[in-house]
Formats: C-alpha cells, sequence, structure tokens
C-alpha cells in the first residue's frame, strides 16, 4: 500500500523537461570547455578553439537556461549556477570599470589601429578621402607612437610621407597586386634606434617591431597582425541570396577557413613571443590579433605583459564593428613594472575596427 501511494506521488518528468536538462547539460558542458580553452594550442587541437571564440554567446545561452531553472523551480539550476562563477573573473576582459590614474609628466601616449585598407567602414568616401581623414584624427590625438594594420598605399616610396609630424618611421609592405601594398606601419615622435620584421610563412600578416628612445629607456614596440579568418559576412549573405552556393558548401568552406587559421595564427604568436622574450629590451606589444581575450594567442602574449583595458578600461571592450559589443581582437599590452593612465576605444567608422588608444608611464 505505501509503495503504491509513493509511486503516485512521484512525479514524472516529461520529455520537454528532459530535454531541458540535457539543454542545461550540454550548455554547461560548452562553457566549461570555451574555459579550459585558453590552455590548448589550436596547432595540435583547433576546435577547442571555437569555444573560446563563442563564449559570450555560451554565457548567454547558460544564463537564459538558469532563468528558466529558476521560473520553473528546476533541481538542474544548480549547475549553470556553479559554471557560470568562473565567468565572474573572465567576463572582466569584455566588461572593465577600471580607474584612470592620475596624470604624470612621463606619460607615453600609443595608437593601435587596424585601418581596413582605407575601405571607410561605413562611410561613404573614398580611399584617399579617408586615409586623410584617419591622419587627422591620429594628429589630434597627439600620440608618441602609431602602429597600423592593414595599412594601404599605391606606391611604397610614399609611406614616409604618411603622417609627416611622426618623423621617425617603420613599415613593411606587401604587394597585393599592380598598385595595391598593405602590410604595417610604425610612427613615432621619438626616435627609432632599431628596427625589423618577423614574417610568418605562408601568410600575408606579419609583425614589425621598433626600438624607442623615450627619454632614458628604450622600449620595443612590436605591431602585430595576425592571421584571421578572412570572412565576410555580408558576402557570404550575397552568396546565399543570390543561390550560387549551397549552405553545406558554405559551411563547408568556413569550417576549413577557421581550422586553417587558428593553426596559422597559433604557430604566429609562438614565434612573437619566442622574439620577445629574447628582446634586450622591455616590449610594448599592440595590433590586431584576430583573437578574443578567450583564446591561446591573448593568454600567451598575456604571459610577458599586462592588458591596458583591464588596468583602465571602461565599458564594454569591442574594438570589432561587427557583432558589437561581443569582439575584442585589438589590444595594447604594455610590462608589469608599467601603470596604465587611460585605455579608450573611439567609435569611429574609417574601419570595420576601433582604435585603441591608451597612455602609460614607468611606475617609479
Amino acid at each position: 500500500m505505501y509503495l503504491k501511494m509513493a509511486r503516485k506521488g512521484k512525479k514524472r518528468i516529461s520529455i520537454w523537461g528532459y530535454l531541458f536538462r540535457v539543454a542545461v547539460a550540454i550548455a554547461a558542458v560548452a562553457l566549461f570547455i570555451s574555459y579550459i580553452s585558453i590552455f590548448f594550442n589550436p596547432s595540435k587541437l583547433w576546435i577547442i578553439s571555437l569555444f573560446g571564440l563563442y563564449y559570450i554567446p555560451i554565457v548567454i545561452v547558460n544564463v537564459i537556461l538558469l532563468s528558466m531553472a529558476v521560473v520553473r523551480w528546476s533541481a538542474s539550476a544548480w549547475l549553470p549556477v556553479i559554471v557560470l562563477l568562473p565567468s565572474l573573473f573572465f567576463l572582466r576582459h569584455f566588461v572593465s570599470f577600471g580607474k584612470e590614474q592620475p596624470a604624470t609628466e612621463n606619460n607615453y601616449k600609443v595608437i593601435t589601429y587596424n585601418v581596413g585598407q582605407y575601405n571607410s567602414g561605413k562611410m561613404d568616401i573614398s580611399r584617399k578621402e579617408c586615409r586623410r581623414q584617419v591622419a587627422s584624427f591620429i594628429e589630434n590625438e597627439e600620440p608618441d607612437v602609431v602602429c597600423l594594420q592593414e595599412f594601404y598605399i599605391s606606391d611604397p616610396s610614399q609611406a614616409v610621407g604618411i603622417l609627416p609630424t611622426f618623423p621617425y618611421k617603420q613599415h613593411h609592405l606587401i604587394k597585393i597586386r599592380d598598385n595595391y601594398y598593405f602590410g604595417n606601419l610604425i610612427a613615432s615622435k621619438r626616435p627609432i634606434v632599431s628596427k625589423g620584421k618577423i614574417t610568418f610563412k605562408k601568410s600575408t600578416n606579419l609583425s614589425i617591431y621598433a626600438d624607442i628612445k623615450f627619454d632614458r629607456d628604450t622600449i620595443r614596440i612590436y605591431n602585430n597582425h595576425l592571421e584571421s579568418y578572412s570572412l565576410s559576412p555580408s558576402a557570404l549573405l550575397k552568396r546565399l541570396r543570390n543561390g550560387t552556393r549551397s549552405i553545406s558548401d558554405e559551411w563547408k568552406e568556413i569550417h576549413q577557413r577557421m581550422r586553417v587559421s587558428n593553426i596559422k595564427r597559433a604557430h604566429q604568436v609562438d614565434s612573437v613571443l619566442r622574439h620577445i622574450q629574447k628582446s634586450e629590451y622591455k616590449s610594448v606589444i599592440c595590433g590586431d590579433f584576430n583573437d578574443t581575450p578567450m583564446s591561446y594567442t591573448y593568454q600567451q602574449l598575456r604571459k610577458v605583459s599586462k592588458d591596458t583595458f583591464l588596468e583602465a578600461g571602461h565599458g564594454f571592450s569591442s574594438t570589432y564593428s561587427f557583432l558589437w559589443p561581443l569582439l575584442r581582437i585589438d589590444y595594447v599590452l604594455v610590462p608589469s613594472d608599467y601603470q596604465v593612465k587611460s585605455h579608450t576605444t573611439p567609435r569611429i567608422r574609417y574601419s570595420d575596427h576601433y582604435p585603441v588608444i591608451t597612455e602609460i608611464h614607468k611606475a617609479l
């Protein structure tokens, strides 16, 4: 009699209840993998890096499922609560409320900016006019050093004339086709005592560096442009609308590009890190890493530096206009004994990237 009553009182779980629990478990596992993805070299296990790339959407899914579990009074609510706890640490890489430090006399202002080949972003202007406006913006900011990626010019000999108030320059340009060169540029108001480049196998991406004299110190400035996915959402949608390619074909190509790009970028960041570790000078690492903070790329370079956004950034960290505010892929990393006075990311539309502007000084 007692067993019959117990069976009658036992609450049955519907098929939707089981599916909900499965969804909670899958989302929790995905978030856990995104946490540990930063420790895996994509050249050895590339697929796991995608969980780091999609960290923010995975967090959002877990928050939604947690809310649903609470509303349903579901016992499965404990799982997203536990798995979301580490995000209290990781989310500061995407949203920060760092405090601006008091001004000092020895601040150095650094700008890094992927200018997108002066393709004018959301603005309907020519490349020539876009380059002029970018130069005007930079001049008004009055930085000491500027690092540009995807710098475009039709004649390499004209590169030295860009940003005329910056007398010292280091650049490396790659010829894409006739009258079309692009690459990286470092422009400095302070003397460059030596300079060089780090080239990557089978890639048009590269890293350049310049040893710059700042008063009594010499600092090595790295300007990096690491491997991108080379995916165009607008071109993808256009092909799908026109019916020129099937969804399965597009998915295969995206999968292949992401695999190749992740592996290449892992090798590239390893090369840059080895170079930094051999440098006789302290390094400021700038550029477009094409990876979020939840990545092997970022974590490797953070080993030898600290992130100016974490020190003095405020609000959302995104530096890429597509899917704002989810993607931070442009950085300035500084030596651990340097203090960061400010970090800003102006929402200007000359490129699909936003510039990163920071003021730093050596701690006394």
